[in-house]
């Protein structure tokens, strides 16, 4: 989320196209795999914070994105069916 904010317009919260990162760019920006980074995209997108318009395959524009204020917290989308509790986003 915090790495979609530096790319955002301050105004509207939209990520314009020329500045919108793929899923390459945001795991390299924020450390984590891509795996990772579509994991958390799923869960804030889930949670309402972030809006995505996802492009059809072989496209060459960029998923643009939209922050919006969610849930406090977003549970990850990783398949589990054991009793483990949800990740939350960090406060």
């Amino acid at each position: 989320m915090m790495t979609l904010l530096t790319e955002a317009n301050v105004s509207t919260a939209v990520v314009p196209p020329e500045r919108s990162p793929s899923l390459t760019t945001l795991a390299a920006m924020t450390g984590y795999s891509r795996s990772t980074v579509a994991d958390w995209l799923n869960a804030l997108e889930d949670a309402g914070w972030v809006k995505r318009d996802r492009q059809s395959p072989g496209s060459r524009n960029p998923t643009s994105y939209t922050l919006l204020v969610g849930s406090p917290t977003a549970a990850k989308r990783d398949g589990n069916t054991d009793d483990r509790p949800a990740r939350s986003l960090p406060s």
